[in-house]
């Protein structure tokens, strides 16, 4: 029973974290702005980098971006956590 919750709190979380994905960071001024300058000078980079350096930048910003994905949905995962241990301590329950 505790790896089915595990799953479904696994896939939940993971659809959730996508959803704000889309809908919270793509929808913010800010962040907008940054990954738009974060890509433009990484497309600099590329540009000046040999065909053997591309490929290692193309695979250090592919899993950065793996990493900023675990990282989101492990802060994720402790909200939620944390925010039943409150309704806990609230309510009593």
């Amino acid at each position: 029973m505790l790896e089915s919750v595990n799953y479904y709190l696994k896939s939940f979380i993971e659809k959730r974290t996508d959803e704000l994905g889309q809908n919270v960071l793509m929808g913010d001024k800010d962040y907008q702005l940054l990954s738009e300058l974060l890509k433009t000078k990484f497309n600099e980079v590329l540009e000046q980098a040999s065909d053997e350096q591309r490929e290692l930048l193309l695979k250090y910003e592919e899993e950065g971006q793996i990493q900023t994905a675990l990282a989101i949905e492990l802060m994720y995962k402790q909200g939620l956590m944390d925010g039943i241990y409150i309704y806990q301590r609230v309510f009593g329950n």
